[in-house]
């Protein structure tokens, strides 16, 4: 017999229970907490785009080839070896996202690159947008929280 998957997780029905550690991280001495899987999903899209693969000792798939991008000529053919990273990561380490949309922007004379993904999140369809910046004339890279 299938195994039935319910239209809400189960931990969003529980207000008072911290489903996960919400990013950025503070100095505070304290985690800030999630308490719905939809703001865990963000925080953990977040993280994934952040690592570097080879970055975590004993999953060193984890992660993006995004760093590594920013050290190419800032050109037309960026743009799909980026979405193809994005894409290729959420699809192997977080199943439960369905990206929607990919925008990538250019500032080729800036040396600058604008990425917005748009994404649902299963099984609530949640949906929800992250965006990050790259400088690569300076090698950074930060996500807007």
């Amino acid at each position: 017999m299938p195994y039935e998957v319910p239209a809400e997780n189960l931990l969003d029905q529980q207000p008072d229970v911290a489903v996960g550690i919400s990013l950025p991280l503070t100095t505070e001495g304290n985690f800030g907490a999630t308490y719905t899987t939809a703001k865990q999903a963000h925080s953990n899209l977040i993280n994934l785009l952040m690592t570097i693969k080879g970055e975590r000792p004993m999953q060193p798939n984890f992660g993006t080839d995004l760093h590594k991008l920013l050290f190419e000529p800032n050109t037309e053919e960026l743009r799909p070896r980026l979405e193809h990273t994005i894409k290729d990561a959420v699809k192997n380490w977080l199943p439960y996202i369905r990206i929607t949309s990919i925008d990538i922007t250019s500032k080729i004379n800036l040396y600058q690159v604008f990425v917005k993904i748009t994404y649902i999140v299963n099984p609530s369809q949640a949906e929800d947008t992250v965006e990050f910046g790259a400088n690569l004339a300076t090698g950074g890279m930060a996500p807007a929280y």
